[in-house]
């Protein structure tokens, strides 16, 4: 179930991007998956004593709220990773490995990161380092929502970096500040369950922007094509229609990038601080063990 859901998902976004959101296939595994995935989340809850996933880790509001917003922030994350180098690839025409390596600086500077974020984190908590870092990754998402086909390779590298300085902030201490509310039994579920959703969010994210931007660069070339401003055997002029067309699409699949990040710079200001919570699953186990105990005498 879990299979024919997350996947269904995702195969029904992926095929949008070809065969458009009214498409029968794309319809059918959407539905498919959705229907899965309710039938798995339902027998997890309600008919397995050793879930594959424990979703009563949802009880908890801290854990639910940091869950979605790193979902937020992997789908944004992951339209950099995947879309900058489409970028570097078609426009600028760079070398798989140049392009690659434009990606190098921000990854060193997340890990570099880790600890001093960390630090900080015991200091003063993750709401600010959240809202402060949301902040950067939202400044820098916008400005990638507004490339030409003039953009250069350095200014490509320094935003990417700078992202991915904002990005460093992020999801470790929103996921801990999570973790922190729930009781220890209950800290190995609250992990799996979060890098599960994260990944799949990640995904789906890719496969959602990824056709935002198939489409409307598919609409942009044939809207220049139809008005008549240019002459189709012409293969320069095809040549420029097509990049155009392709940075409208990195434009417009960026901006939704952006309002995701929006979304979850909203949702950081409600972040808290938590210490375990009641295990509201062992409560109810002793509670109906005193009640059995209770009924035998």
């Amino acid at each position: 179930l879990s299979t024919l859901g997350f996947g269904g998902l995702l195969f029904g976004f992926s095929e949008a991007g070809d065969n458009g959101w009214d498409s029968a296939t794309v319809i059918v595994s959407l539905a498919v998956g959705f229907v899965a995935l309710v039938l798995f989340i339902l027998k997890e809850l309600l008919a397995s004593k050793t879930p594959l996933l424990e979703f009563r880790v949802f009880k908890y509001n801290m854990f639910s709220l940091t869950t979605v917003i790193n979902i937020l922030i992997t789908m944004a994350l992951y339209a950099g990773m995947i879309l900058t180098p489409i970028y570097m690839q078609n426009i600028l025409g760079l070398t798989p490995i140049k392009s690659g390596l434009a990606l190098l600086p921000g990854a060193i500077l997340m890990g570099i990161m880790s600890p001093v974020t960390g630090a900080i984190f015991d200091k003063i908590g993750a709401r600010w380092l959240a809202v402060v870092g949301l902040v950067i990754t939202a400044a820098t998402t916008w400005e990638f929502g507004q490339l030409t086909v003039d953009t250069t390779y350095t200014h490509m590298v320094v935003i990417y970096t700078i992202r991915m300085f904002g990005m460093s902030m992020l999801m470790m201490p929103i996921q801990t500040a999570g973790m922190n509310q729930l009781p220890q039994r209950l800290n190995p579920h609250g992990s799996a369950m979060s890098q599960t959703l994260r990944t799949v969010g990640g995904a789906l994210g890719t496969a959602w922007l990824v056709t935002v931007m198939t489409n409307k660069t598919k609409d942009v070339a044939k809207e220049l094509v139809i008005s008549g401003q240019v002459d189709v055997n012409d293969k320069v002029k095809m040549l420029d229609v097509t990049n155009h067309a392709t940075v409208s699409g990195i434009n417009q699949a960026f901006m939704y990038a952006f309002w995701l990040t929006i979304a979850a710079l909203a949702l950081a200001f409600f972040i808290q601080k938590t210490k375990p919570q009641k295990d509201f699953a062992a409560g109810a186990e002793a509670t109906g063990g005193k009640t059995a105990a209770s009924s035998n005498g």
